[in-house]
């Protein structure tokens, strides 16, 4: 679902394929994954990608299908990127609330140790959201856009 909406949101068409409602798709499928059931997988011209972020499927589109593309907006480069010093920056800061609630904790403030430890847990949910929104696209201002209506 990440991906689809990544690839409705930079503008491009999608079909979609039920492969265990559809024995011909699921079969297709089997044959590009190794004989997996392998989904997403997703088909671009003759190029054949198993479980492809936003960003390669983009970039695929821009090699293998250009005309999929409008010309006076390219494919953000940035889409799907990961920003390390971001995520750097969670990681430390997580970090920091679990040493913090466990010092807090050896002090013998066990309650005010829950409430650093749930802070904790909200800072790695939120780098978490803010992660897969940006793998999908969404904080990219300048996206790919369809010339299909879909």
């Amino acid at each position: 679902m990440s991906l689809r909406r990544g690839l409705r949101r930079a503008g491009l068409p999608v079909t979609a394929v039920n492969i265990w409602a559809d024995p011909a798709g699921a079969e297709r499928v089997r044959s590009i994954a190794q004989g997996n059931e392998t989904v997403p997988t997703v088909v671009v011209g003759d190029v054949e990608l198993v479980n492809p972020s936003v960003r390669r499927v983009l970039e695929v589109v821009g090699t293998r299908a250009p005309e999929l593309l409008v010309a006076d907006q390219p494919v953000d480069e940035n889409i799907g990127a990961s920003w390390p010093a971001v995520r750097i920056a969670q990681w430390m800061l997580i970090a920091a609330l679990i040493v913090t609630s466990e010092l807090v904790a050896h002090a013998g403030h066990s309650a005010a140790s829950w409430g650093i430890d749930a802070l904790a847990v909200v800072a790695y949910l939120g780098s978490r959201i803010l992660r897969r929104r940006s793998a999908a696209g969404v904080s990219s201002p300048s996206t790919a856009r369809s010339r299909l209506d879909g």
